[in-house]
């Protein structure tokens, strides 16, 4: 008797409630697999496609849209005119939709 109460008081399991996963709070929509999947082929895309335009169209986009600094800063840290900037952007962009067109569907949706 004195051995069936005592497994009673101390179960096998100390966390029972731990045996099966509905315990667990849902994953985020950053832990789907194929979001994921999707977002790494999408930076490996993007990475190799600056790779093949030149380094003034680079440095240009690189410095607005990933770092965020403007026109202005940008011109003063490349030591060129505000319209060239500009100018290596718009350009820039241009190649970049011109390489990647052909992997459009990753970007779309």
């Amino acid at each position: 008797m004195d051995t069936q109460r005592a497994r009673k008081r101390r179960p096998v399991q100390p966390y029972p409630e731990f045996e099966d996963e509905s315990w667990q709070p849902p994953a985020g929509a950053e832990a789907d697999p194929e979001r994921t999947a999707i977002h790494a082929e999408r930076s490996r895309a993007i990475a190799v496609a600056l790779t093949r335009i030149t380094d003034d169209q680079r440095a240009a986009i690189v410095l607005y849209d990933i770092e965020g600094y403007d026109y202005g800063e940008i011109a003063e840290m490349t030591g060129v005119s505000l319209g060239t900037v500009k100018s290596r952007i718009h350009r820039g962009r241009l190649a970049l939709r011109d390489i990647l067109s052909d992997r459009m569907e990753l970007f779309r949706g």
